[in-house]
């Protein structure tokens, strides 16, 4: 059984950027927590986004580390990596 670390996606809510990275995690089985955004939240968190934009993935390893991956192709690349397709 294949260990994942724990992940969350964070877009708005509704489809665009985020909904191909929501489908990749079902297909490759990648358990994710899905963060839906307001736009006021946007507002105040843009400054603290990686370039100001959605989506984020924000990822957990077993260490209590976090890291932070910006950008839509760049987490499509990370959970493709991680799945098991």
């Amino acid at each position: 059984m294949t260990t994942y670390p724990k992940i969350s996606l964070s877009y708005f809510m509704f489809s665009g950027r985020g909904e191909p990275i929501r489908l990749a995690c079902v297909a490759g089985d990648v358990p994710f927590t899905n963060k839906c955004i307001s736009f006021d939240d946007f507002v105040k968190l843009k400054p603290t986004l990686p370039n100001g934009q959605l989506p984020v993935l924000e990822i957990e390893s077993e260490d209590g580390s976090k890291n932070i991956i910006g950008q839509s192709d760049a987490i499509l690349r990370y959970v493709g990596k991680i799945g098991v397709i």
